[in-house]
């Protein structure tokens, strides 16, 4: 029989447990390694929830926006963790100055 630590070290390495929240309310829970990046975690979220045409989703921990570059244990990660998501337009218009 596995214990809960186990379960956080399984093959290795670190599983953290993620609670996911929209601003809705609506949640749901994620395990993925620790050594994954922000990106990784903001993919897997993405597969989880409803597409929003012209949008992407931000994560935020407490206060903080998640860095997509950094692991999530590089971040402070560890065990369990709540962040937040939130649908973010996508500005597809480039503006160009023209000097004169």
């Amino acid at each position: 029989m596995s214990n809960h630590r186990e379960m956080e070290h399984a093959d290795g390495f670190e599983l953290l447990q993620i609670d996911a929240h929209g601003v809705n309310g609506e949640g749901f829970l994620i395990r993925i390694p620790a050594s994954n990046t922000g990106k990784d975690l903001q993919q897997e979220i993405a597969s989880q929830i409803p597409q929003k045409p012209g949008s992407h989703i931000s994560l935020q921990h407490e206060s903080n926006k998640l860095s997509l570059r950094k692991s999530l244990k590089e971040q402070g990660f560890h065990g369990k963790v709540a962040l937040s998501y939130v649908y973010t337009k996508v500005d597809f218009a480039i503006r160009v100055e023209i000097p004169g």
